[in-house]
């Protein structure tokens, strides 16, 4: 009598069912719920969204096979046998691509969240790639659900490739544009707020750096648009770069050659020490750095703290500077030549 019943199809089929339901059930409750538990002794959260995530699609992936080989328990034609088992696997591999595709937001926000301002993934570079991997795990998902149902799809992809070609041509300084401002926002040369000098000497401090272009404000307050090709291809000098923002700036003069170096040397540094803006925690330096044409050619270095002070402190350092070799009678020399006439032309005539 139960050899009789099992060897219906359709006993076997519900009993197919019914064990895949169970194999979802210990799956859930056992397995997953002991990842979980692991999960949640990290400090990260990341690893405990990804185990929420795949939770369902397990499940659900293990329903889906029980019920695709119970299908082929049933007494029905081949064709449809087989529409069953694709359906099936389809509705699956949508799930998948589905699932991978929420978990790309999530792995690619909790990356950006990281203070690292030299990883690949930033916050501004997380929809660009969000669109990227939602993209890729469609056109994954599509292709193998095609393929599940045997539709050749090589003249598509060789279409799609074609059209793929022209657009770029068209469209290739846009993409030059694109790929640079991606490269730009990963390696981070500069930042927002940054004071940057382009290799062609154009200053200014970082208001906005987008996909294709990167903005800066000059000190005339002028806003300039610049193509990330451009600043991918330039040199750039990053003044709010380093451990810390702080810049020195400095105030070349020349001295008359006649004049006694140590005096020179304490006024310029009791000098530079009375201008304001400077830091105080980093003394001032007076080096003699050559023999000129003229003079003796000093610098007188400082520190600031903001790049954005540079003009300002210049113009005070160099006042500070000029007025301090006055009052002591050091003379500034200037480019002069004595013309010496060894015999005057012949004159002609009267």
């Amino acid at each position: 009598m139960l050899r009789e019943l099992w060897a219906s199809p359709w006993i076997q089929s519900a009993a197919v069912v019914v064990l895949s339901v169970i194999g979802a059930v210990i799956l859930q409750r056992f397995l997953l719920t002991l990842l979980q538990r692991f999960t949640e002794k990290t400090a990260s959260t990341l690893d405990d969204e990804i185990a929420a995530a795949l939770r369902w699609p397990l499940v659900l992936t293990v329903v889906g096979t029980g019920l695709a080989f119970s299908a082929t328990r049933l007494p029905m034609e081949p064709a449809l046998h087989l529409g069953v088992e694709r359906g099936i696997g389809s509705l699956i591999i949508l799930l998948w691509a589905a699932t991978f595709s929420r978990l790309s937001t999530t792995i690619l926000s909790a990356l950006a969240e990281r203070k690292d301002h030299r990883s690949f993934i930033q916050p501004k570079t997380v929809p660009f790639f969000d669109i990227l991997l939602k993209t890729a795990s469609l056109l994954i998902g599509s292709y193998l659900v095609l393929i599940t149902w045997n539709i050749d799809i090589s003249a598509w992809l060789t279409s799609a490739g074609v059209a793929g070609i022209v657009l770029g041509l068209a469209a290739k300084d846009s993409l030059a544009n694109l790929f640079s401002g991606i490269f730009i926002l990963a390696d981070g040369p500069y930042k927002l707020g940054d004071h940057i000098i382009i290799d062609e000497g154009t200053r200014g401090k970082v208001t906005d750096i987008g996909f294709r272009s990167t903005r800066l404000l000059t000190r005339d307050g002028l806003e300039i648009t610049v193509p990330n090709s451009v600043m991918g291809n330039a040199t750039l000098v990053n003044e709010s770069g380093g451990p810390n923002p702080n810049i020195r700036i400095a105030s070349i003069v020349e001295v008359a050659y006649d004049t006694a170096l140590e005096q020179a040397i304490s006024v310029l540094l009791n000098a530079a020490k009375q201008v304001p803006g400077i830091q105080t925690s980093r003394e001032p330096r007076i080096e003699f750095r050559e023999f000129g044409a003229s003079g003796l050619v000093m610098h007188v270095l400082v520190w600031i703290r903001d790049p954005s002070d540079r003009p300002e402190v210049q113009h005070k350092l160099n006042l500070a500077v000029y007025r301090a070799l006055s009052d002591a009678s050091i003379a500034i020399p200037f480019p002069q030549q004595d013309l010496y006439i060894k015999e005057l032309p012949a004159q002609t005539g009267s």
